[in-house]
């Protein structure tokens, strides 16, 4: 892709018409993550499953809150939520008890329920705006994207005084967090056997 191209890609606001196409790039962009591919059943469905993953991360977690962005040809799309609005305790995971178990089976459910309360005893207190998820299709990546996805929020929160907070799985993905001014809160390694996570948080500027 040349510059030309490079400078045409825009970042806007995700609508209803986006949900479909949004989640079969998130799950193409997030097929090798290490965080994913611990908690689905590895078997021939596990592809199917991850895109289940991202399915609930779009519709049920991030999309009714107003902070999914996505640009222009699709290259990718960056969830977020905003202060106060982040689903999370009993209540939610009763509701997403049933698509836990077909992600997991009953075997590896207490896996999953062991990373989500270690993850939710780490997660950032006070207001701050969540990244759930960014992601760039395989062959868009490296080329600055992931930075034009999350640039909205982050001026938004340098404007407004608020911090953000990610956790990630890759550890590749580390120097653009820290180019866009997260500092590692914390590197963890996820209960069960899982991969380390790496927790980053940024003040506004």
């Amino acid at each position: 892709m040349s510059e030309s191209s490079n400078a045409q890609i825009t970042v806007r606001r995700m609508t209803s018409a986006d949900l479909v196409r949004v989640v079969d790039l998130l799950a193409r962009a997030f097929s090798d993550d290490p965080v994913l591919n611990f908690i689905v059943r590895a078997d021939h469905r596990r592809a199917e499953r991850i895109r289940r993953i991202m399915e609930v991360s779009v519709r049920k977690l991030t999309f009714p809150f107003g902070e999914t962005y996505v640009t222009s040809g699709y290259e990718g799309a960056a969830l977020w939520n905003p202060p106060g609005q982040r689903p999370h305790g009993w209540r939610t995971d009763l509701r997403l008890l049933p698509v836990y178990l077909r992600l997991a089976g009953l075997r590896g459910l207490p896996r999953i329920a062991a990373t989500d309360r270690l993850l939710e005893e780490k997660h950032l207190r006070g207001p701050h705006y969540y990244l759930l998820a960014v992601g760039v299709e395989p062959y868009s990546q490296g080329r600055g994207i992931g930075t034009r996805l999350l640039s909205p929020v982050l001026e938004r929160c340098d404007r407004d005084g608020i911090s953000a907070y990610l956790e990630t799985g890759t550890e590749r993905n580390l120097p653009l967090y820290l180019r866009l001014g997260f500092s590692l809160a914390e590197q963890i390694v996820l209960p069960r056997g899982g991969p380390p996570l790496w927790l980053m948080r940024r003040e506004p500027h």
